[in-house]
């Protein structure tokens, strides 16, 4: 297969507990955050999404202010006494961001799966078991958690976030059948993304997203891009390679106000964007593989990454939580992504438990029709 490295045409694209959370000891202040909020004042080529000023030459991004990350859009500073290891995290992402990308942002088409009319999240309700709830979804595999809020406010979840490493896309083995743009994933974290009941079993239903696109297409040319996406609708930002690690943020000030910044670590290539965000509210923070719709309602073909890992990942308030995906709470959803028909898992995640290495970590794995023969509409 050819690995291409530019833009190419494509089609299309619970249940209550507590969670696993630890005290902030200090949070962004009011005044950043306000200036976060309104420092994206140039537009892109894409409607409801904005860019940061530009650094100047010289800028460390991790000594700088609280102010100064805001005014450039660079993801806030977790507490280092409170949070060792995800400001050890952020630091090295901050160290390595050297290459600001200024390039023109690129629309996939598609967008979300048709939610019926009064259609929302699952509702929340006492689980009669101890443990997650597992879910069944026809378009993503992962975990999702939950703040509760129902309004944004101070407990809210503001930020999420993950390094992802870029997996290899292929054709499930011995497939005879591609169509149309072929096989695709897409691995991110987001805010807000909920499980909803389509009539006919699960769908998953992405809001607030940021990660990487990965696509082989029928003639077996590869694509692999760091995305920011609003309502299952992704735009194309840099370019980035099999291996490469991406260090993948999302975070909402409330109401329109929400951002995306995107890092290759490996490379030290970096973009930032405001997206505008409408009733965003901050309840759920997702960390998701995603088969992306829609042909006739029904999610794209999954590509076959075989297995893939994030790290270092969480969700944090802007008050005083923070939250992980290896929760074991009766609030967090434990997605396994299943084919059109819903008979057999495609794609299955394990959680981590214990620990900071278990619980900040998720492993993925392509399973059955999605990694052997692929799967029959």
């Amino acid at each position: 297969m050819q690995s291409q490295s530019k833009f190419a045409k494509l089609a299309a694209l619970v249940i209550m507990g507590s969670l696993s959370l630890s005290t902030l000891a200090a949070a962004e202040s009011d005044a950043a955050r306000a200036i976060r909020a309104s420092a994206a004042t140039a537009p892109t080529n894409i409607p409801g999404i904005r860019s940061y000023a530009e650094p100047p030459a010289g800028f460390n991004a991790a000594t700088a202010s609280d102010e100064e990350l805001a005014t450039y859009g660079f993801p806030s500073r977790p507490d280092k006494q409170a949070h060792p290891n995800e400001y050890a995290h952020w630091e090295r992402a901050m160290k390595l961001a050297r290459t600001r990308w200024n390039g023109e942002l690129k629309a996939l088409p598609g967008g979300g799966m048709k939610v019926s009319s009064g259609s929302s999240a699952l509702p929340e309700a006492v689980q009669a078991e101890a443990g997650t709830k597992q879910i069944q979804t026809n378009s993503a595999s992962g975990a999702v958690v939950t703040s509760n809020q129902k309004t944004f406010n101070k407990n809210s979840i503001g930020d999420i976030i993950a390094e992802i490493t870029v997996p290899t896309a292929e054709f499930p083995l011995d497939t005879k059948a591609c169509s149309g743009e072929g096989y695709i994933a897409v691995s991110s974290v987001g805010i807000d993304g909920f499980v909803f009941d389509t009539g006919n079993g699960y769908g998953f239903d992405p809001q607030l997203e940021a990660g990487i696109y990965e696509q082989v297409s029928c003639s077996g040319d590869l694509y692999y891009f760091a995305v920011a996406g609003w309502q299952g609708g992704y735009s194309v930002a840099f370019d980035v390679n099999p291996g490469d690690v991406v260090y993948a943020v999302a975070g909402t000030y409330g109401g329109s106000n929400s951002q995306v910044f995107l890092e290759d670590i490996t490379s030290g290539v970096y973009g930032t964007y405001s997206v505008t965000t409408s009733g965003i509210v901050g309840r759920y923070a997702d960390w998701i593989v995603e088969r992306p719709c829609c042909t006739d309602n029904q999610p794209l073909a999954l590509a076959n990454t075989t297995s893939l890992a994030f790290g270092a990942a969480y969700a944090a308030t802007e008050h005083d939580k923070i939250y992980y995906p290896g929760s074991q709470a009766s609030t967090t959803e434990v997605l396994a992504m299943t084919d059109d028909a819903g008979d057999q898992t495609i794609e299955q995640v394990t959680q981590g438990s214990t620990g900071y290495q278990g619980q900040s970590g998720l492993w993925f794995e392509t399973l059955n029709c999605g990694a052997i023969n692929g799967c029959i509409p």
